[in-house]
């Protein structure tokens, strides 16, 4: 389910040493250090900026049968992903298609580069806000940090208490994501 898959989003990083040994054998030893970091922050943003969509599909099917004790929470996140953040229009923009609607091509590296940084400085702002300091680091780890701390734990106690509530099974829950 896509708990699993924002717990393995944000943890992928973390074993980032081994994934780019492996990625400088196939792509050459003279690669710089630094295209390696942005294929791995690229494919860690897309992993899960997909993941937070679904949560924003999930959502919005079941918002209406979501547990009192969890309603609130799952409703800051929605609104959160899909105004402040523009979710669904990064995914579309820069994750989902080849071609930007907008202009009718294909988005430039500074493009998408830009993109990223706008939803990294949302990140940090919102991370700011809610732990009252500013976070240092990489901003890879501000993205990890935000999706990790209380957001999968926002969705995973809604999922329990709507399986518990409603007796349902992760196939009912997440149709078709238990057949790949």
């Amino acid at each position: 389910d896509f708990v699993a898959d924002l717990v393995t989003g944000t943890g992928i990083f973390g074993i980032a040493k081994a994934i780019r040994a492996a990625i400088m054998m196939v792509i050459g030893e003279h690669t710089k250090s630094e295209k390696v970091e942005r294929l791995l922050r690229r494919m860690t943003y897309f992993y899960l900026i997909i993941t937070l969509a679904k949560y924003l599909e999930w959502y919005a099917r079941f918002k209406d049968i979501i547990p009192r004790e969890s309603r609130e929470g799952c409703k800051r996140l929605y609104v959160k992903l899909s105004e402040k953040f523009q979710l669904r229009k990064l995914r579309n923009k820069v994750v989902a298609h080849i071609i930007d609607d907008d202009t009718g091509k294909p988005l430039t590296s500074e493009e998408v580069n830009r993109l990223f940084q706008g939803l990294m400085d949302k990140v940090e702002e919102d991370l700011e806000g809610s732990m009252g300091e500013k976070i240092k680091g990489f901003p890879m780890n501000k993205f990890c940090l935000w999706v990790d701390s209380q957001r999968v734990d926002t969705i995973q106690k809604a999922r329990d208490a709507i399986r518990k509530r409603y007796n349902l099974t992760d196939e009912e829950l997440f149709p078709g994501l238990h057949s790949l």
